[in-house]
């Protein structure tokens, strides 16, 4: 009975350290292969977000251009009082009373609508998205830039007729950028690297997955575009798969 007591109450043998270190180095090479798999699911979530954001900013787009008799709204429309920007344009059609508050933009998430944009620049009319200022180029023919007060010599302070614009279902009208609008200009060589075609002044080329970028097209549809495909498809709608 003494040997049977003893053994009941024997104390319970503990982890070695050996044993402890192979433990940690498990859940180490578990947390190495799982971290990337997670970022990348991430990635993706956000990416898929933010299509959902541009999808809903070119629907309310078409809204205003049908309640305007086929006007686009302008990227910047030029006026004696006050400058409104295609985010206030659009506001009301995706919820905002106050169509001047970009902190409430932030807040609602749609205009403001893609995660993985920093806030690289902090300025009250830019929300993460730009609107394309040159909508009539083609074949590699750079148009004038259709925003009021630069000279666009259109007369019509920045305001364009959805009929001009050809290759609606290929041409990005709407995207990612770190400014309101999305432009560019032969020549200038600063952001050329960026695109990879010719200089760019905004845009965020490779905002997903380090090469790749999220735009809405005229036809409510919303795509994700690598890098190099962007940048033609702003110079060359046709030429975009």
């Amino acid at each position: 009975m003494e040997r049977v007591r003893r053994l009941v109450h024997a104390p319970a043998r503990g982890f070695t350290l050996v044993e402890l270190l192979v433990v940690i180095g498990i859940i180490s090479v578990l947390i190495a292969v799982l971290l990337p798999a997670l970022s990348r699911t991430r990635k993706s979530a956000n990416s898929v977000k933010c299509l959902a954001s541009l999808r809903q900013i070119a629907h309310a787009g078409l809204m205003y251009t049908m309640e305007s008799k086929g006007w686009l709204p302008a990227a910047s429309a030029r006026y004696p009082d006050r400058v409104i920007d295609w985010p206030e344009h659009l506001a009301r059609y995706l919820g905002h009373k106050n169509v001047n508050n970009y902190g409430d933009f932030e807040n609602r998430g749609v205009l403001w609508g893609c995660p993985e944009w920093g806030r690289r620049i902090d300025a009250s009319s830019r929300t993460g998205y730009g609107q394309n200022l040159f909508p009539l180029n083609d074949d590699d023919q750079w148009s004038n830039p259709i925003v009021g007060g630069l000279g666009d010599g259109t007369g019509t302070n920045g305001y364009i007729r959805l009929s001009k614009v050809k290759h609606q279902s290929q041409r990005p009208f709407w995207g990612d950028s770190i400014d309101w609008h999305l432009t560019g200009s032969p020549g200038d060589p600063i952001l050329a690297p960026n695109w990879g075609f010719a200089s760019w002044s905004s845009g965020d080329p490779n905002r997903h997955f380090g090469n790749a970028s999220n735009h809405a097209m005229l036809d409510g549809s919303a795509r994700t575009l690598e890098r190099k495909v962007a940048a033609m498809a702003y110079r060359n709608p046709r030429a975009v798969p």
